[in-house]
């Protein structure tokens, strides 16, 4: 591909992208006025819940939706230490542009056969293969007692043979 070519993809991409995000506008304004019809309605009949719903559409391009509970989703997937990141609505404001970022290149790369390369495939399996000789091996391993300390010194102290390294001598 030339480079005139490159950069038409991501202008193009960028415009798709671009073109998604007044959706979620549009949708979080209206969704916010249904709302607060729906709570006057509702506050004479039963407390309104606090909770946000978690099939609330917050982003909606073609036949795809990213929800409330998808962003969540992805925030709980994450390692503890990073997940403060997104607590703000700026955080999680960018991890859904993040979001809408990663559909919009991945429908590119499968518009364009990347899934269905062969080397690709091959790799995706390894992935595979790799996650559930990890995954097994961690729940097999967790089931193992752990061993004290008194009981480490214990079997090294029975064992000295196995814990020394003959001499060696490099010339």
């Amino acid at each position: 591909m030339t480079l005139r070519g490159s950069l038409s993809l991501v202008v193009a991409l960028t415009l798709a992208l671009a073109s998604a995000l007044p959706v979620a506008a549009v949708h979080a304004q209206s969704s916010k006025s249904a709302k607060s019809k729906k709570s006057a309605t509702s506050s004479k009949t039963a407390k309104k819940s606090t909770a946000p719903d978690s099939n609330e559409v917050l982003i909606r391009f073609g036949k795809q939706t990213i929800t409330r509970g998808d962003v969540q989703r992805r925030i709980d997937s994450l390692p503890e230490q990073f997940r403060s990141n997104y607590a703000t609505p700026e955080g999680r404001q960018q991890l859904l542009d993040r979001m809408v970022e990663e559909r919009v290149w991945l429908a590119e790369a499968q518009k364009h056969g990347v899934d269905s390369r062969t080397t690709v495939k091959q790799q995706i399996e390894q992935q595979r293969r790799d996650l559930l000789i990890r995954t097994y091996l961690n729940e097999l391993m967790s089931k193992n007692p752990t061993v004290s300390d008194s009981e480490a010194r214990v079997y090294y102290d029975q064992h000295p043979g196995d814990f020394k390294v003959p001499a060696t001598i490099t010339v």
